[in-house]
């Protein structure tokens, strides 16, 4: 054999990437999940990890639901087997989330001058009301609080004693570039004072008024197919609809009834005599984050966070029928990614200066209540945070990655961007990356408003379950790459020294 035909033999072995765990072929004779003692990465592990989550028993895993709870139950029984810790402050690995089971009572009724409007097609009852029957004439109140960080007092004269409050959510648009002027402590104290879900209302009862109406005049869509909405959003038709199901508890009780009607109606309120009539049936409900931390070695260490969320959208309704995703890309894939990675390093127990904390988020689809929890609940100071990598839909690649993963992170914050290009290299893994501020939608955004840096590795998340037997098959050889990719950045950030490992300015 000659000598150039013995190099490119050899040559592969050479290019194995240190520091990755390959795919090991199981003890011939043995079946089943005898890859569970094999330390390395496997495709056969992830594939099981993907299925048993997106099972039909878990229901499509909302939150709140009991196939949610028996996933974060499988969850919890694989970190407690492989011998990771429960956080600081974390009982058990659960980390409590209150929700609210909500749906419409009977009465509902909307007056004016007399006249009744029709449900749905003129109004609905808002998620925060409060029951009772009310009537008083309409006074308008723009956004009904006032605010002296914003420089505004939509309250200054008015007399609201047994009234009806006319809020115009529309007086936020001049509004918005102030607010987000303001410094991150005074932005988060007016979420918590004013933006709270029955906050405003319960402002305007301590003002006197007994009730409550809001409109705007351009109110989202919603698409019964993606079940895509919330309360006060619009169909096609221009028809109002109520949200019924688990969502966030309300952080403020019940006060006065409210509604939300059409722009319609409510730009012809004003000085009109309003009768309301809500009752709405309430269930308090609870989920779960659930977390297990590979601790580092060093007392004084950082705390690397890899996020994905469990819970998925349950049962909606398609064309007019049930439909229940099982979530498999959304997000099951982007969870075996996680316990994949908590798998091998709990049987290689690499020494790392650092914590690895694994956050298997809920009710991302509860508009993020579940990352929120976690970010005004830390187990860690966020100040000892080194950054959060985020995975959705790692399963389905996209064709402008070249069929692989696009990578966010936040403008100005590259160091982890730079770090994560290596890992991808190393794995095989294609990526393009993007440095863009995130939107309120996927369970980072909560890291980066406390200005913790992040990665958000995602593929495909267009809504391929919608039809079952048109949705392309899951790549598992992509999400073989990219656990690797996720591993290798694990090891990388676990075993940065302190002075490599302080946040960005």
């Amino acid at each position: 054999m000659s000598r150039t035909s013995l190099f490119t033999l050899l040559l592969p072995l050479f290019l194995v990437p240190r520091g990755i765990p390959q795919t090991e072929k199981a003890p011939p004779g043995k079946a089943g999940k005898a890859w569970e003692k094999l330390p390395g990465i496997r495709k056969d592990a992830l594939r099981f990890w993907v299925e048993s989550l997106a099972a039909p028993g878990m229901n499509g895993r909302e939150a709140g639901t009991p196939g949610f709870d028996a996933a974060a139950d499988f969850v919890r029984k694989r970190l407690r087997k492989w011998g990771l810790a429960s956080p600081p402050g974390v009982k058990d690995f659960f980390q409590p989330i209150p929700l609210l089971y909500l749906k419409l009572g009977k009465p509902l009724r909307f007056l004016v001058d007399g006249k009744p409007l029709k449900l749905f097609d003129d109004f609905v009852p808002r998620q925060d009301s409060g029951d009772g029957k009310v009537s008083g004439r309409a006074v308008y109140v723009g956004l009904g609080f006032a605010s002296r960080d914003l420089g505004v007092d939509f309250l200054k004269g008015k007399d609201l004693k047994g009234k009806i409050a006319v809020i115009d959510r529309d007086a936020w648009k001049g509004l918005r570039s102030r607010y987000y002027r303001l410094p991150l402590k005074k932005r988060q104290a007016l979420r918590n004072k004013l933006f709270r879900r029955g906050a405003i209302l319960k402002g305007l009862a301590e003002r006197g008024a007994v009730g409550a109406v809001s409109f705007r005049s351009t109110p989202p869509h919603y698409s019964p197919r993606s079940g895509r909405f919330r309360t006060g959003s619009v169909d096609r038709k221009g028809r109002l609809a109520f949200f019924e199901g688990v969502q966030i508890a309300q952080a403020v009780p019940p006060s006065i009834p409210g509604m939300e009607v059409t722009h319609r109606v409510g730009r012809n309120l004003v000085g009109r005599m309003v009768e309301i009539e809500v009752h709405l049936f309430r269930q308090a409900r609870k989920t779960f984050n659930i977390m297990g931390v590979f601790p580092g070695g060093n007392p004084k260490g950082r705390t690397l966070v890899l996020g994905a969320h469990l819970d998925g959208r349950g049962t909606i309704l398609v064309d007019g029928k049930p439909l229940t995703l099982p979530g498999a890309n959304n997000n099951a894939s982007g969870c075996a990614v996680l316990l994949e990675v908590a798998r091998v390093l709990s049987l290689r127990k690499p020494k790392l200066r650092n914590n690895i904390l694994f956050v298997f988020f809920s009710a991302r689809e509860k508009y993020l209540a579940g990352s929120r929890t976690f970010v005004s609940r830390p187990p860690y100071p966020l100040s000892r945070f080194l950054g959060m990598v985020n995975l959705e839909g790692v399963a389905r690649g996209l064709e402008e990655a070249r069929g692989g993963l696009v990578v966010e992170y936040p403008p100005g914050k590259e160091e982890m961007a730079g770090l994560f290009r290596k890992a991808a290299f190393l794995a095989g893994l294609s990526c393009i990356f993007h440095a863009r501020a995130p939107s309120f939608g996927a369970d980072h955004w909560s890291f980066h408003d406390r200005r913790i840096p992040f990665l958000f590795l995602h593929g495909d998340l267009s809504e391929a379950e919608f039809n079952p037997c048109a949705a392309p098959p899951l790549d598992y050889g992509l999400l073989l790459k990219a656990a690797r990719a996720v591993y290798h950045l694990t090891l990388t950030m676990g075993r940065l020294a302190s002075k490599d490992s302080g946040r960005e300015k």
